[in-house]
């Protein structure tokens, strides 16, 4: 798992409120200037780091397990990594952590 902080929680689709973008900020000291820019930001929160063989379905087979736990994933994020690898974040309730943890065989 990764830390990671966000500008501010997730809202629900369709609630007419835009979203807010998420951060996964390895550099305490960008984390230290984004506070004394007055930036709101919450957390950190656990985030899902996940790599693997870049292969059609690959990031659908994640959320598709998550789903049958009845886990909301509130924001991800995939990009293929070349060499035919791919990585994700994958953020969800942190009140999910353990049992996404579980469902994503990481417990």
């Amino acid at each position: 798992m990764a830390e990671s902080t966000r500008k501010s929680p997730p809202r629900k689709a369709g609630s007419g409120q835009r979203r807010k973008p998420a951060a996964a900020p390895i550099d305490p000291e960008k984390v230290a200037a984004a506070k004394a820019a007055k930036w709101k930001l919450v957390g950190p929160k656990k985030a899902f780091l996940v790599s693997g063989s870049d292969r059609p379905g690959a990031v659908a087979e994640l959320m598709t397990r998550l789903a049958q736990a009845k886990i909301n994933v509130t924001a991800a994020d995939a990009v293929c990594g070349g060499g035919g690898t791919f990585g994700a974040i994958v953020w969800v309730e942190q009140r999910d952590v353990a049992k996404a943890a579980k469902a994503l065989g990481a417990a």
